[in-house]
């Protein structure tokens, strides 16, 4: 059970990790944010989205 829902998880946490730190970037003075700290994230949250939505394309759930 734990396995299936992980993708859906996985799409939640990282939803909520680019709302909240996108807020946080576009709030904060440009030569204060931290292009090292952005990149990171930017990566993972792209790393993660490409394995969730490929899950839900492989099990034909193409409107997730």
């Amino acid at each position: 059970m734990q396995k299936d829902f992980l993708p859906y998880c996985n799409l939640w946490r990282t939803t909520r990790t680019w709302k909240t730190d996108h807020a946080k970037w576009m709030s904060q003075a440009w030569e204060k944010l931290d292009a090292e700290d952005l990149e990171a994230t930017w990566e993972s949250c792209q790393k993660t989205s490409n394995q969730v939505f490929r899950y839900f394309r492989d099990r034909n759930l193409p409107n997730i």
